[in-house]
């Protein structure tokens, strides 16, 4: 009888993240870790083999690694990726325990755009989701965190990108901008107030890693006229805390 397809497909994941503990398997020690057949083991192993994923040469004695291959599988997975596999369950937690929806960010071009929401999560969301929307670096929460914590070089290059692309600079005199920037390092974040009903509010503070290097950068968003003292005394502290909790688990740079 043959495998069902995706148990297959679950088998050969499951065989790999095996084969990754150590640099040789026997079959018999793989089949003590996995309780396969040996029978279905060689059927998985000669797959990765035609693959090029698993080499057993003549001079193993039967024994089997991975190859240089496997790390093609990988290929397409960016820093930006890892960090949101890492920050997706922080995030949410903390939604779940404070009830106000958070939205994490990283830099993509002259904008920065949410990769990960906890949007679902919230009581308090004024729509699904914000995953793939681009936030503007001038008039955003999450933009303006961006602008105020990268370092100088990569303010420069943005500023560029913000000229070359006619995204409204020309209203944001030098002073005007630099004050902003000011206020934002001297809170340690920043903030913007929705003018309508139908905006949020949000504030935005920095995602770094442990050695400081800016990873992306956290929202926490409110109704328009309900960010007040009391909202950014209990929430600030607590948007801070979870952008450090997410640059600790991300781990070295």
């Amino acid at each position: 009888m043959k495998d069902d397809p995706i148990r297959a497909v679950q088998r050969v994941l499951n065989l790999l993240r095996l084969m990754n503990e150590r640099e040789v398997w026997s079959l018999q020690a793989l089949q003590e870790r996995t309780g396969l057949p040996k029978s279905t083991l060689h059927r998985l192993l000669s797959t990765l083999q035609a693959e090029h994923c698993v080499y057993s040469g003549p001079e193993m004695a039967g024994r089997y690694r991975l190859t240089q291959s496997v790390t093609e599988l990988s290929r397409g997975v960016t820093q930006k990726n890892r960090l949101a596999d890492v920050a997706r369950p922080i995030v949410i937690a903390a939604t779940r325990d404070s009830k106000w929806p958070m939205a994490m960010g990283v830099i993509d071009g002259p904008v920065v755009r949410a990769n990960v929401c906890s949007m679902p999560y919230s009581p308090y969301s004024m729509k699904p989701t914000s995953i793939g929307q681009a936030y503007d670096l001038l008039s955003t929460a999450l933009g303006n965190a961006y602008l105020a914590f990268c370092d100088r070089k990569e303010r420069r290059i943005l500023i560029d990108l913000l000229n070359q692309q006619d995204c409204g600079l020309a209203r944001w005199n030098a002073p005007a901008l630099r004050q902003m920037m000011r206020n934002a390092r001297q809170r340690g974040h920043t903030q913007r107030n929705g003018q309508r009903n139908d905006e949020s509010s949000a504030i935005a503070v920095p995602v770094r890693s442990r050695s400081g290097q800016l990873l992306g950068v956290l929202a926490c968003s409110t109704f328009s006229r309900s960010m007040s003292p009391s909202w950014l005394a209990r929430m600030v502290p607590v948007a801070k805390a979870t952008a450090r909790d997410i640059g600790e688990a991300f781990g070295p740079d």
